[in-house]
């Protein structure tokens, strides 16, 4: 689908599949710091890291997958 109709499920996909890696970075930095006790820094890391693959499978497999074999 293209025109302003897959523009908008492409912007709807990205706002919530961005959204929802964010809540998960959010509720994995405050487990790892808080109640497992980790050292921040080296939490963050890994939430990032983890954050950045989240990203990237969202983006390949939802936001901008390919809808037809000629797109």
């Amino acid at each position: 689908m293209s025109g302003p109709a897959g523009l908008l499920r492409e912007f709807v996909s990205f706002v919530a599949c961005r959204a929802f890696s964010g809540f998960v970075t959010i509720v994995a930095m405050v487990v790892m710091a808080d109640f497992l006790g980790w050292n921040e820094y080296l939490a963050k890391v890994i939430v990032s890291a983890m954050s950045l693959i989240l990203n990237y499978v969202f983006s390949k497999l939802i936001i901008f997958r390919k809808t037809s074999a000629g797109e």
